[in-house]
Formats: C-alpha cells, structure tokens, sequence
C-alpha cells in the first residue's frame, strides 16, 4: 500500500510499504488439514474425515439396500398372489430379481445421503475445532445446524430450516456425549487423531512387509525352479551320454551310427535300460 512518510530531510514522499502479514495459528491449522506431510500421507484429521465418509456410506447402503429389499419383497407377494407363473422356478426367479433391484436402488439412495450428511458433518467439526485450537460443544451443534440446512438445501427455505433444527438436534447429542467420553476418559482429540493415525501406519507397513515377503517368495522359487530345470537338463545330457558311452564299449565301437545314437537317447529319456540289447537286435 502507498503510504506518506518524513525522510531526514522532512521531505514527503509516496513510498511503498509491504505490511507484515499477520500469521493467524487458527488458519495455519486448518491448513494443515488438507496438507500431506513429508512422506506424501494425510493428516489424521483428514484421515478421519474420509473413514467417517467410508463407513457412513456403508452403513446407510446397507440400512437404505434392507428396507427397501423387504418392501420389494412384500409388495411383489401382494401383486402377484393371483399371478400364475410357468412353474415355481420362475416365479422364485422374478421374486430374486425383484428383491436383488430394491436392494440396489435402496443403497444408491440412502448410501450418498447418509455419506453426504456426515462428511459436511464431519469436516465442519474438524475445521471448526482445527482453528479454535480445541475441540468444544459449540463446535458440534454449528457442524450440526451447517450440515442439516445443506443436506436439506434443495427443498427451500423451509427445508433448509427444518434441516437445521434437526442438525441442531443430532449435534447437541453427538457432542454432548463426545465431550462427556472425553472428559471421563482423560482424553482429547488430538491424542485420538494421533492413535488412529499410528494405527493406520503400523497397518501400512504391515501390508508393504507382507507384499515384499510375497514378490520375495515368488522370485525365490522362480529361481529355485530354473536351477531344478538347468540341473534336469544336466542330468538328462549326462545319462544319455552315459548309455551312448555304454552301448559303444558293449558293441564294438559303432559311435557315429545315427541309429544308435537316437536309440541311446531314447534309452536315457525312458530310463530303461533293457531297451539296449533289444534296440541292438533290430539293428543287427
């Protein structure tokens, strides 16, 4: 910014002064929510965030995939009580198709509707407790009455009143209970972002030792297999030599007959050495 200052000779002139920018903690913390470390990992509190997403998402496909299955199921008893069928493998086939196609549509509805809900939910509390430094009750009821309005946001003003209440609701709960377990415990936050992100390295690193023993392994025994493949070929020259050796002092020195020596090596591969004298009667 242009700012007027006094030089020593009490002139004025326009000079240009870059302000120090004030480090803000709170802002630098939210930051490092979204800010891998060294080694290209999230931080634990975006580690969390994406769990809760995970396992929300889960929770509400299987909720959303068991109801709507069993209305599927009842509403196809009802319909089709009069409903003659070819035999009853068809009609136990459109019952599996009928119940399989509301279990789908079940999980689709409530599966990104309960996942949506609590990742707004989930990463306003986070960002909320990240630049107050701690974590408080006023932290959950705003993510609540946040994630309420906007989850209910397409249904207008009146919608996204009710969502708020509701979400006011569900986070006075939630965070009453979190802080009251907190409190009994002896523990913050901080100390259970820091276990469940130690946990998710040891799990890593366990899964990188289990994948190297793996291609070890495998290597291990393609080598082990090519030296047993090298060493049958040995054995299987040095027995043909043998028998060829054999046949020569036996009968007479014939050791470049192209007979004898394709016999010889049949010999050696059926490992029969009977076939010498009756091979030698043929040839005779």
């Amino acid at each position: 910014m242009f700012r007027i200052i006094f030089r020593s000779s009490g002139t004025l002139c326009a000079a240009v002064v870059a302000p120090e920018a004030a480090r803000d903690p709170g802002w630098a913390r939210v930051k490092n929510v979204f800010t891998k470390d060294e080694f290209g990992n999230l931080s634990p509190e975006m580690v969390t965030i994406l769990q809760t997403a995970f396992l929300s998402a889960f929770f509400g496909a299987f909720y959303g995939g068991f109801t709507h299955s069993r209305e599927a199921y009842l509403r196809f008893i009802e319909r089709n009580d009069a409903t003659k069928f070819v035999d009853h493998f068809e009609a136990k086939k459109k019952l599996q198709d009928t119940v399989t196609m509301g279990f789908a549509k079940g999980a689709m509805k409530w599966g990104w509707r309960i996942a949506s809900f609590s990742s707004i939910y989930m990463t306003s509390v986070t960002l909320f407790s990240a630049y107050r430094g701690e974590m408080k009750l006023l932290d959950f009821v705003t993510a609540g009455i946040l994630a309420g309005g906007l989850y209910r946001a397409n249904h207008g003003f009146r919608g996204v009143m009710v969502g708020s209440c509701i979400g006011t609701f569900l986070g006075l709960f939630a965070g009453s209970l979190s802080v009251a377990m907190l409190k009994l415990s002896g523990t913050n936050y901080d100390d259970i972002y820091a276990w469940n992100y130690e946990n998710i390295n040891i799990r890593n690193r366990k899964f990188a030792e289990r994948l190297k023993t793996k291609f070890q392994g495998e290597e291990n025994t393609k080598l082990l297999e090519e030296h047993d493949d090298t060493i049958s070929e040995q054995m299987e020259q040095q027995s043909s030599k043998d028998v060829k050796s054999a046949w020569v002092k036996a009968h007479g020195g014939i050791e470049y007959n192209k007979r004898v020596d394709r016999l010889a090596k049949e010999a050696a591969h059926n490992g029969k050495e009977c076939l010498l004298q009756i091979h030698y009667s043929k040839i005779n």
